[in-house]
């Protein structure tokens, strides 16, 4: 999420994954998600920016603020309508990056 907390949370995160892929002997693919993102504020500016700037690879594409992703965390169910799209474009971006092909169907059309 596009606050001060998460953000810091975030980079320690990536800071992990990278001392276990250097303890293992391998590359860790690992990339940022921003979930809940307001656009066009200046927090999420700012988040953005700190994360890009300490070099962590961020998938650009975001998960804006919608009300689908809060009732699917509880109701369990599937993200639909605007999130599903906003949910859509993360998973494409990720496929582009990681090499592999973008499912674009799904049992609810």
């Amino acid at each position: 999420m596009a606050t001060e907390t998460d953000a810091l949370g975030t980079l320690k995160t990536f800071a992990h994954v990278n001392a276990v892929g250097d303890n293992i002997g391998k590359d860790i693919n690992a990339f940022v998600v921003m979930m809940d993102v307001e656009a066009g504020t200046n927090i999420t500016a700012s988040v953005i920016e700190a994360i890009d700037g300490a070099g962590a690879p961020r998938i650009k594409a975001v998960c804006h603020h919608r009300t689908g992703f809060r009732e699917m965390m509880s109701s369990g169910g599937p993200p639909a309508k605007s999130a599903l799209q906003s949910a859509r474009f993360v998973l494409k971006d990720i496929a582009e990056r990681a090499g592999i092909e973008f499912y674009k169907g799904d049992a609810h059309g």
